[in-house]
């Protein structure tokens, strides 16, 4: 389930400033959307139904809350990968794990004897992009002052 973030510019190898500075913006939007994925998934507080498996009892969420770990390997699948494709530098961040997509959007399956199973959406990934689109102008700055792309008394002018 990636998502894609990217920037169009023009891209000969990585070598201008400009080209450099769009890299390290993208590369950072990216690790930090996929930091605040795992942080909704992780401090989720759960009010869904209760149960046991083995010795363990989970809390699962509730539809409208992002998902509750239970073996964490969800958290764990979570990946970022900043690519130049062309004119654009792309980041993808995602989980390969089909229970992602069906946790964020829902999913709705007819059993062999004709049941209805419905997963009303647990969303992380759209949030979690609502919160980098508010703060992309601070991870922008700050990906730029890491890179050593400007300085510490310019970033205070933004």
């Amino acid at each position: 389930m990636p998502v894609e973030v990217g920037v169009r510019m023009n891209v000969a190898p990585v070598r201008t400033e400009g080209q450099r500075a769009a890299l390290a913006i993208v590369t950072l939007m990216g690790l930090e959307y996929a930091n605040e994925v795992k942080r909704l998934m992780k401090t989720s507080r759960p009010t869904g139904r209760v149960y046991r498996r083995g010795r363990k009892t989970h809390v699962a969420s509730a539809p409208g809350q992002p998902p509750a770990p239970d073996t964490g390997d969800l958290v764990k699948s979570i990946r970022t990968q900043t690519r130049v494709d062309e004119d654009l530098v792309v980041v993808e961040a995602g989980s390969a794990l089909k229970k992602a997509r069906w946790l964020e959007f829902g999913a709705a399956r007819v059993t062999a004897t004709g049941a209805t199973w419905i997963l009303f959406p647990r969303p992380a990934w759209g949030p979690a992009m609502q919160t980098i689109r508010a703060n992309s102008r601070g991870i922008a700055v700050e990906a730029l002052r890491r890179s050593g792309l400007v300085t510490q008394e310019i970033v205070r002018g933004w």
